[in-house]
């Protein structure tokens, strides 16, 4: 299972047809994640009572995982439409879902750490969040390329199209915020 983070096109190859439970974790640890990274960060970002802050801080927190099953299937939808149409992959939707599933794992790692360059006393420039979340929207691309590569059956070149387009509208998202 470490194969994910060192090889991750063995990974993939070895694991083909994917297992949904695995992935699904991933995407279920990314969302808790995110989750107390909103929470942190409302609580030292208001000076709100202790109650407001608690009530927001609820209210976001189903928010977080809301975000993260939208992400999941515009990812997803994005993922097959473009293995399979634009490279003829043959691999099926549900496959593309795990691989999509399995892209959430650098946001794990990456989550905290942008969040405590956002909540900490020190001043860091921009372009450290900026940094991280390219360093975990690129780690994103690898992963979708080599799981697409083995469930669609596609080329590398292909697996790494299909995965750079939306890894490119990403990126430019995470530039927008920094500009």
């Amino acid at each position: 299972m470490l194969e994910i983070f060192y090889d991750p096109n063995r990974f993939f190859e070895e694991r083909t047809p994917l297992s949904a439970i695995p992935p699904a974790i991933v995407v279920l640890l990314a969302s808790l994640v995110s989750a107390f990274s909103t929470v942190v960060t409302l609580v030292q970002a208001t000076d709100q009572s202790v109650i407001m802050s608690g009530l927001t801080a609820i209210l976001n927190v189903p928010l977080s995982f809301v975000w993260d099953l939208l992400l999941l299937g515009i990812y997803s939808t994005a993922l097959y439409v473009l293995a399979s149409s634009t490279f003829e992959g043959d691999g099926s939707f549900s496959a593309t879902i795990k691989v999509a599933g399995w892209g959430f794992l650098p946001l794990i790692f990456s989550r905290p750490v942008t969040t405590l360059s956002y909540t900490s006393e020190l001043q860091f420039s921009p372009w450290i969040p900026f940094a991280i979340s390219t360093l975990s929207i690129l780690w994103q691309g690898a992963l979708w390329s080599f799981g697409l590569r083995h469930t669609h059956g596609i080329s590398r070149q292909d697996a790494a199209f299909a995965a750079g387009v939306p890894v490119t509208l990403m990126l430019a998202l995470a530039l927008r915020g920094v500009v």
